[in-house]
């Protein structure tokens, strides 16, 4: 006789298995199959007799059905992607929220569940993960939506179509910038388990330097140019320019930056030296202002560049250069930082080492690879608008956000009392239905019709229903009575899962007709765990059961942006789209700019020479 192993009343184990299977085939009673596989006879007795379900799992019910938690999970994934996520407290705070609107008896500490529920949501939702979010502006997020990159897309296929360059990777180019910081950002260390904090050494300088650079979708990348703090030449002279890049352009500008000089000295010294003598040529940048430079622009026309802006504040999806190589360029700059400071305690990232550092790290991060990948993932070579994954417009959703109806629309309204014709139309003995002109059972919980769940439950022979559920059903239904004398119909949502088999299509397509019943009685209706025809929802309240799915949208939705109506500030540049800047419209929207320009500080001249008379003449009069 084999040892009795405890703990197996719930277990599905191959002992208790294969008891099962003798006791079912009459090869072995109860008790002497408990003995011969060392299984309790109790545990055995019950699952042979159907009280515990077959793969029912042991321990204490779960507060939300799967199918409830299955949806918290879809929406807490999708309000992730559309930036809003919820934090491990925040969603816990959301279930306890759920719970309460749902009526739901909880063993949740002041309504809100604690790490034991957590762990168990997470081993039975494996798919839901914890994740750090990256940062994300919400202008990125509001300008990177689908009309806005497909009409991108459209001018920029009617671009290379009419130069010409769908099969010249040659000529297609990309620029823009990025800022070098002296103080850079240490890599992780190896440290002792425990340890509160590692100092990592950086430069005490927090001085930066702003690298210009233009890659082709050939490959190709031109040197940088790099503008550093000064106001005149003698600011580059603390750079030791021979450790850097061979034919790197250095500029100065007082804040480091790139304006429309430095622009304009890039155009002239980098771009037409180097593109090669091939025309027409396609140069793609991001909308910034010195890249709409009317010298520049001027002197592109001239040479025959056409320069193509993006939409605003989509760079991180439609830059080639934002997209795959300044990422690297910056980890190579901070991983060759940290060689340096850590070979000697005097190494340290300054105005002298800074082009050796960076002009190592520019080899590295503008690989062939690097640069092609770039123009791939950005749709521009070669031309594929399907490149920008669906993912990269979601967050841009909640500003117009329209979330789908619930799935559970039907409603049942029940009244005191039916009139002839409703009478007539509830046959009293159902009888089986074809489901040949059925749709598919497709897992949605459907609202069901109390009295015809009764009469199927009762008298259809070929009901899903055992004898045993049959009777409990039937006792269930006789004990209900009338609550009231309303004359309001009431409304009723009760969801149901259904096996998905030909009974339960024949009692779905049943259940599914408009009836009209009865109200029961409070607390007639007692829960069994096992049973699939009942949901936890339902048990709490039988006249007025919560629609979970519209709950959990309610929960989980993010509101619509609240600034869409309102009226745009005076004053404001609002451009939303992407557009050519070598066109003869913005040529002549930037001269007629220029030309206001001049006169606005012409006008102020005027105004600050007239106040200053003024004040010159009251002067004399007062020493008068």
């Amino acid at each position: 006789m084999a040892r009795k192993v405890k703990g197996l009343y719930q277990k599905q184990s191959p002992m208790l298995q294969r008891a099962i299977e003798a006791v079912r085939s009459n090869q072995m009673s109860i008790r002497k199959a408990a003995d011969h596989y060392g299984v309790k006879k109790s545990t055995l007795g019950d699952h042979v007799s159907g009280k515990i379900a077959t793969g029912r799992k042991s321990g204490r019910s779960t507060v939300f059905e799967l199918d409830v938690e299955k949806q918290i999970v879809a929406k807490a994934q999708l309000v992730s992607q559309q930036g809003f996520g919820v934090s491990r407290k925040q969603l816990m705070r959301k279930a306890g929220q759920l719970a309460r609107t749902m009526k739901l008896k909880t063993p949740f500490k002041k309504g809100i569940p604690g790490q034991a529920w957590w762990d168990g949501f997470r081993q039975r939702n494996p798919e839901l993960v914890l994740r750090k979010p990256e940062k994300l502006a919400s202008t990125r997020a509001r300008n990177l939506n689908k009309p806005v990159v497909d009409n991108y897309f459209k001018d920029l296929d009617n671009t290379l179509t009419e130069l010409n360059l769908r099969d010249s990777p040659n000529a297609i180019w990309n620029m823009d910038e990025t800022n070098s910081n002296m103080e850079h950002t240490p890599a992780k260390k190896c440290s002792r388990k425990g340890v509160k904090s590692v100092p990592g050494l950086v430069s005490n300088s927090r001085e930066s330097v702003t690298v210009v650079a233009c890659i082709s979708a050939a490959g190709i990348a031109m040197p940088p140019m790099n503008v550093v703090k000064g106001k005149t030449e003698k600011s580059l002279n603390g750079f030791n320019k021979s450790e850097g890049h061979e034919n790197a352009v250095w500029a100065f500008q007082k804040n480091a930056w790139i304006d429309d000089a430095g622009c304009l000295k890039w155009f002239r010294e980098v771009f037409l030296q180097n593109c090669g003598p091939t025309r027409p040529q396609l140069l793609i940048v991001d909308q910034h202002r010195s890249h709409e430079a009317l010298d520049l622009l001027e002197e592109g026309m001239r040479e025959n560049i056409r320069i193509l802006a993006l939409p605003p504040h989509t760079t991180h999806f439609l830059c080639p250069l934002d997209r795959t190589v300044f990422g690297p360029f910056k980890k190579h700059y901070n991983s060759a930082c940290d060689d340096f400071t850590m070979q000697s305690p005097s190494n340290l990232v300054m105005k002298w080492n800074w082009p050796k550092l960076s002009n190592d790290a520019f080899k590295l991060a503008f690989s062939h690879r690097n640069i092609v990948s770039g123009f791939r993932a950005c749709g521009i070579f070669p031309f594929n608008p399907s490149a920008i994954p669906l993912e990269a417009y979601m967050p841009a959703e909640p500003t117009n956000i329209e979330y789908p109806e619930p799935e559970i629309t039907r409603e049942i309204t029940t009244t005191e009392t039916r009139s002839e014709e409703e009478q007539h139309d509830i046959d009293p003995n159902p009888t089986n239905t074809s489901t040949t002109d059925l749709p598919p059972y497709d897992g949605v919980n459907p609202e069901i019709n109390l009295e015809l769940l009764s009469q199927i439950a009762v008298e259809n022979q070929d009901s899903i229903l055992d004898e045993k559920e049959r009777e409990e059903v039937e006792e269930i239904f006789n004990l209900s009575v009338l609550i009231g004398k309303s004359t309001e119909p009431e409304v009723i949502d009760l969801p149901l899962t259904l096996p998905p088999d030909n009974s339960g299509d024949n009692i779905r397509h049943n259940l599914l007709q408009d009836h009209t019943v009865e109200p029961i009685q409070h607390g007639a209706i007692k829960q069994r765990r096992d049973d699939p025809l009942w949901s936890s929802t339902m048990m709490q309240s039988p006249l007025k059961v919560v629609d979970w799915n519209s709950e959990i949208n309610n929960i989980f939705t993010v509101a619509s942006h609240a600034s869409i109506n309102e009226k745009p500030q005076k004053g404001k540049k609002k451009q939303t789209g992407h557009r050519v800047l070598t066109s003869d419209e913005c040529i002549v929207e930037k001269r007629l700019q220029k030309q206001k320009k001049e006169e606005n500080d012409t006008k102020k001249k005027a105004n600050a020479e007239n106040r200053k008379k003024k004040a010159i003449d009251v002067f004399i009069k007062k020493m008068k």
